[in-house]
């Protein structure tokens, strides 16, 4: 996104379609891997899951800011948040298939 410089609507409306593609293929991921280790008699898990939501909401803007204050343009944050998703990538994929918290 920091390189397309074109002002094409349909370009622009085709790049922020594929990020909310991308963003809600995440979102039911993280649900249904989620939903597979934890059962009814995990309420407390269920609860503290559903709230991790709202607090990303206040915890990335302040983090935000930070790296917005430390780089030189704000095309530089795509590379930071690339970045940050490539560790959580790496986490993902050391993810293992246990059924049931014990």
């Amino acid at each position: 996104m920091p390189f397309v410089e074109q002002k094409d609507l349909y370009l622009w409306a085709f790049i922020l379609f594929m990020t909310r593609v991308g963003a809600a293929s995440i979102e039911v991921m993280s649900d249904s891997y989620f939903f597979r280790i934890v059962n009814e008699q995990h309420a407390d898990e269920i609860t503290f899951f559903r709230n991790t939501t709202a607090l990303s909401f206040i915890i990335a803007p302040l983090a935000a800011i930070g790296i917005l204050t430390l780089t030189p343009s704000f095309k530089f944050i795509f590379f930071i948040l690339g970045a940050v998703l490539l560790v959580g990538a790496y986490l993902a994929l050391r993810l293992r298939n246990e059924v049931n918290l014990k």
